[in-house]
């Protein structure tokens, strides 16, 4: 059975434009996020979100709310990818 390590991609965008993004995952959900990345265009989840997806992650699901953005990921857990690669 696969195993999975899930995240939560953030968006935050203030009263000024500022946009801030954290990931937390793990522990760090526990522990707080770290943050990632600040601009002042919403192009910045699209690049982390192309990021996270060269890292392995997949977009599973998108929870929009008044504040904040969550974007929730998924990828099998490393131990998982190395015994599901072809010998």
């Amino acid at each position: 059975m696969e195993k999975w390590e899930h995240a939560v991609l953030r968006y935050k965008q203030d009263r000024y434009g500022t946009v801030m993004l954290s990931l937390a995952q793990g522990p760090a959900y526990i522990d707080g996020s770290v943050n990632l990345d600040q601009s002042q265009s919403s192009e910045s989840v699209v690049r982390q979100l192309d990021v996270l997806g060269e890292q392995g992650w997949q977009l599973v699901s998108v929870q929009p709310g008044a504040d904040i953005t969550e974007y929730w990921l998924k990828r099998p857990t490393p131990a998982h990818k190395e015994s599901s690669s072809p010998a």
